[in-house]
């Protein structure tokens, strides 16, 4: 705090000081002390719209949807908000009520301020909560009037073109560079959702590659950038979640065919799971991705952030054949008794948006107790959870009265795959765990909220992903029940394979 000891060295900690304090600790992850300075800015000006919303935001971050809704009630009550303040108020309330999976709310509050003044930031926020909403169409044009309203902004000369040939094109300056990039990777998402194998959605999914600050830095980045050429060296590095990693990883062999030597590199966590089961070419090699060391720091290799694999590859298509288990399966147990895989929660996030995502995924308990219970609470049965959280555990035995085994004591890949090893069958949620039981071809139902992640597709009961993967979906938000018909239907299905029904 050496600023603020300056500042009342010379007596001038005036409220603009202590705002200027609290943006600081509250970008350096200081909560309790930006906590601080933001107070202490309303009790010297309590009407500041701008602390109001920083602090909606700070809470936010905190995942305290209350304290966050008691500052963003007190800002919006203000009198006389210009349009800028309106705006910032409007779209922390935004993120706020999404977090609260209160999407309507949400999009009251940028519609109310787009009424007042078009603006890029309302425009995305509306496309958000309408595909949370699940109306995919008024999303997807919300969108594109997000990307012409910036572009309008900040690169007129870029209006005519088509949004498939601005990715990875820079503006008029960095942040505005990144903006337009996240802008059409949303769209991208978005139209994905419509259409999981339209070609052009494709190809603006590709501006994940250029939307953070180091795409447009380091030009080594750009310059290295592996496009699906024959090549010596080829680096494809683990950028996103374990399941898209488990995901990807699928795909690693068919790139193996195109370069002399291929290193694949990924977080410490993944290696001894890879290293044993990956179905791999001789030329790869898996090490440990390295945050000092660049995977673009050799001007003699090219590189690939791993998730966009299939795209690079052209292997996301409607041809494309369901992918066969690609991590080994090693049964250790033949028993007669079949065993089914558990997981209900997508677990604890600690960043507002992935939390939201994670309680969308979730599926209530008790209600799909109430739904399957009776399948698999049968004595020919053994029920195993497949949750690292244990929180709920009291509650979930009182309703299981105790059938489950809860074998997963650390989150080590590696002894995941060996307690699935022995599954005749797993029941989950949208997680990495989904990947893995589809990676090594145990027979999954795969439970899907609404709305599902875009790579699901829209409709249908599989996926090219993994030939041993069934997906039942919710029809609406909240709809579990119709979900749950569907996986009994499907559980059914596979006891009577098994000769258990």
């Amino acid at each position: 705090m050496l600023l603020k000891q300056q500042w009342l060295a010379k007596g001038c900690c005036t409220a603009d000081h202590w705002h200027q304090a609290g943006r600081l600790l509250q970008r350096l992850g200081r909560q309790a002390q930006a906590r601080r300075a933001y107070q202490r800015v309303l009790e010297l000006e309590p009407q500041r719209p701008r602390t109001f919303s920083n602090l909606v935001l700070l809470e936010l971050d905190a995942l305290q949807a209350d304290a966050a809704n008691h500052w963003l009630q007190r800002g919006l009550a203000l009198p006389d908000l210009n349009d800028a303040d309106a705006e910032l108020l409007h779209a922390a309330g935004c993120d706020l009520r999404l977090f609260q999976r209160r999407p309507s709310e949400a999009l009251d509050l940028c519609n109310r301020q787009l009424q007042r003044q078009p603006s890029v930031t309302a425009l995305a926020n509306r496309a958000l909560c309408l595909q949370q909403l699940g109306r995919k169409p008024e999303a997807i044009h919300s969108q594109e009037q997000a990307l012409r309203l910036h572009l309008q902004l900040q690169a007129p000369e870029l209006a005519s073109q088509p949004f498939e040939q601005l990715v990875g094109t820079p503006c008029r300056d960095l942040e505005a560079s990144i903006q337009l990039q996240r802008q059409l990777l949303n769209l991208g998402i978005y139209r994905l959702q419509a259409d999981g194998f339209d070609q052009a959605a494709q190809t603006l999914l590709l501006a994940g590659l250029s939307n953070e600050r180091a795409a447009f830095l380091d030009h080594r980045r750009q310059a290295t950038l592996w496009k699906g050429e024959l090549c010596q060296r080829l680096i494809l590095w683990d950028d996103q979640g374990f399941g898209d990693a488990l995901q990807s990883v699928g795909w690693v062999s068919a790139a193996a065919q195109r370069c002399q030597h291929l290193e694949l590199q990924v977080r410490p966590a993944l290696i001894p799971l890879l290293e044993q089961r990956l179905h791999r070419e001789q030329n790869v090699t898996i090490s440990p991705l390295n945050g000092a060391q660049p995977p673009w720091g050799a001007a003699d290799s090219r590189q690939l952030a791993l998730f966009y694999l299939p795209f690079v590859l052209k292997r996301w298509t409607p041809a494309s054949p369901p992918r066969l288990g690609y991590l080994k399966r090693l049964r250790t147990d033949h028993s007669k008794r079949p065993r089914i895989g558990l997981l209900w929660n997508a677990g604890r996030h600690r960043t507002p948006r992935a939390e939201r995502n994670a309680r969308i995924r979730d599926v209530p308990f008790d209600q799909l107790w109430s739904d399957l219970g009776d399948l698999l609470n049968a004595d020919n049965l053994d029920l195993v959870s497949l949750q690292l959280d244990q929180d709920n555990r009291d509650a979930v035995d009182q309703c299981t009265g105790g059938a489950m085994a809860w074998p997963l004591a650390s989150p080590c890949w590696l002894q995941t795959a060996r307690v699935m090893d022995n599954l005749d069958a797993v029941i989950c949620v949208d997680t990495s765990i989904a990947h893995l039981a589809g990676a090594m071809g145990v027979p999954t139902l795969l439970m899907l909220g609404d709305p599902c992640d875009w790579r699901w597709g829209a409709d249908g009961d599989a996926t090219f992903l993994y030939s041993a993967m069934r997906l039942v979906r919710c029809p609406s938000p909240g709809a579990w029940k119709p979900m749950l018909e569907a996986a009994r239907s499907h559980l059914i299905a596979l006891l009577r394979q098994r000769g258990t029904a």
